[in-house]
């Protein structure tokens, strides 16, 4: 009975082995990868030269539109009709070794992209499971040529702007500062007021160019960025706009609860954000009061810099809250708009907070008032001590006495009236000689020695400012004179490609008279 029982057992083990095998192979044949075992082949010196498929499941079969009972059995090199099985000798050691792999390749004559993971755990024999990735692939490539052609439509439009910057701030370069010329030569108030208002127009017109570069220059490129102190980067804006508010009757308060705020920013970025919600605050306000709060605040289990800009102006209706943070756009458009503007202040602000992997939050209510709250990621600075971000400053000297011997500067300039504002602002304190062009800069500096060289980029036909440049530095005596750039390239990557190229210094156009003359007697000290 026993030897019965004995039996019977393995009768049923052996058909419970049997029920396993058949549900494995029932998945294995239905399986949407590709599945396939192989045996290397040894010749006779004992060396691998190919592979044996063993076994295929259906899905690996319709892959490579083959048929299953033309597969197994077979060398490798006649099923693929190549003289190398693929991945020969990947396989040949994963067969002997052991472990895994995955590979991404492509298979031309069923033109097909495969992820294939390739494994071994008995010696001699390795599977390999295929997953067509074909149109994986077809989706990235897809979506790779639309970057490269977002990124191609940004950099025209990065260069367009770029350009139209520059041709417009060397004409701004006249108009302001022959208005500041005649301001000082006109005594009749009338006279005054009109010159006032071209002044103020024209500094308008460079509100706006200032906002429609930093777009373009923060899509093309933010660096620098370093750890600083958030209240003392945003001391500058806020003063500035303190003074607008109680010149427009508003009530200013200002209020640091926590003042050893670090970011990881640099002032440039925390003065803009500063300055555009500062800007609207008190544009978009006739009557109350405009408050900036900095404190911190914990959330997310994140240490945050928490900076709140809070109006009693107009307010944005529910349904515009969005359209503010879109380029070129505003609550009133058309000929029927209220406020001036281009509408690109908020975008940039959210762009600027975006970069730092900040947060932007806006509570309004449409006649009442907005809240803008911005959070940055933030740390406490160490023992008070902030880390204080690199300047580069030009340090007012005393100015030489108008008695003295003047230095002589080549002014390089193609503008003759640029040329005639520049000499007016410096008479007092050198002697300005210029060239129109590079070629008759070089022919001057080969004849004289000068202090200093102000040399304007973009000079029409001929070389330009930068070429103009390398070729003066090459004349005897010219090696370490400083060269500073009046050019209406102003952007952070057109300053590095400056100094890289030779020039020490820059100014950007339109200046004023104090802006130049600080510069030019910081530089002429340092001689």
């Amino acid at each position: 009975m026993m030897g019965l029982n004995v039996e019977c057992g393995g009768i049923i083990a052996d058909q419970n082995t049997q029920n396993k095998l058949e549900e494995f192979d029932l998945i294995y044949q239905n399986m949407k990868e590709g599945v396939v075992f192989n045996e290397i082949h040894y010749n006779e010196s004992g060396k691998a030269d190919d592979y044996i498929i063993t076994k295929v499941n259906l899905q690996f079969a319709k892959m490579f539109n083959l048929e299953p009972e033309n597969i197994i059995g077979r060398f490798a090199v006649e099923v693929f009709g190549i003289a190398i099985p693929p991945y020969f000798n990947l396989c040949i050691k994963i067969a002997e070794t052991g472990g895994s792999i995955e590979i991404e390749t492509y298979y031309s004559k069923v033109e097909k992209y495969f992820a294939v993971l390739i494994f071994s755990n008995k010696k001699k024999y390795f599977t390999a499971v295929f997953n067509d990735i074909t149109e994986k692939k077809k989706l990235e490539a897809d979506l790779q040529k639309a970057v490269d052609k977002a990124e191609e439509l940004s950099k025209l439009k990065f260069s367009i702007l770029s350009n139209m910057n520059h041709e417009f701030r060397t004409p701004m370069t006249g108009i302001l500062g022959m208005a500041a010329i005649l301001k000082e030569k006109i005594c009749e108030p009338e006279n005054s007021i009109l010159l006032n208002y071209i002044t103020t127009s024209g500094q308008r017109l460079m509100k706006t160019l200032n906002a429609i570069l930093e777009l373009a220059e923060n899509e093309s490129n933010i660096k620098n960025l370093e750890l600083i102190e958030l209240s003392k980067a945003a001391d500058n804006a806020i003063n500035e706009y303190k003074e607008k508010a109680v010149a427009k009757g508003l009530q200013f308060n200002c209020d640091i609860k926590e003042k050893s705020l670090g970011v990881v920013s640099n002032e440039k970025i925390i003065s803009e954000i500063f300055s555009h919600l500062l800007d609207n605050a008190v544009k978009f306000t006739e009557q109350g009061y405009v408050d900036v709060i900095i404190c911190d605040d914990e959330h997310d289990d994140k240490y945050w810099a928490k900076i709140i800009v809070k109006d009693t102006g107009i307010g944005i209706a529910p349904e515009s809250q969005d359209l503010v943070f879109h380029e070129f756009r505003q609550v009133s458009e058309g000929i029927s708009r209220s406020f001036e503007g281009v509408g690109l202040g908020l975008t940039l602000v959210k762009k600027l907070i975006g970069i730092m992997k900040g947060k932007l939050v806006l509570e309004s209510e449409f006649g009442k008032g907005s809240q803008f709250t911005v959070y940055l990621p933030a740390v406490k600075m160490a023992n008070g001590k902030p880390i204080e971000p690199i300047k580069v400053t030009i340090i007012k000297k005393e100015g030489r006495a108008h008695n003295a011997q003047h230095p002589s500067v080549l002014l390089v300039e193609d503008n003759l009236i640029n040329i005639k504002v520049t000499e007016v602002y410096l008479k007092n304190i050198c002697n300005v000689e210029y060239a129109k062009n590079g070629l008759q800069a070089l022919k001057m500096a080969g004849e004289k020695k000068y202090s200093m060289v102000l040399m304007d980029i973009n000079l029409g036909s001929g070389i330009d400012g930068i070429k103009a440049t390398k070729l003066i530095r090459e004349i005897k005596g010219y090696e370490k004179t400083p060269i500073i750039a009046l050019t209406g390239y102003v952007m952070e990557s057109d300053k590095d490609a400056l100094y890289s190229e030779g020039l020490t210094g820059h100014l950007a156009k339109p200046f004023d008279k104090t802006e130049l003359i600080e510069l030019v007697e910081s530089v002429l000290a340092e001689k």
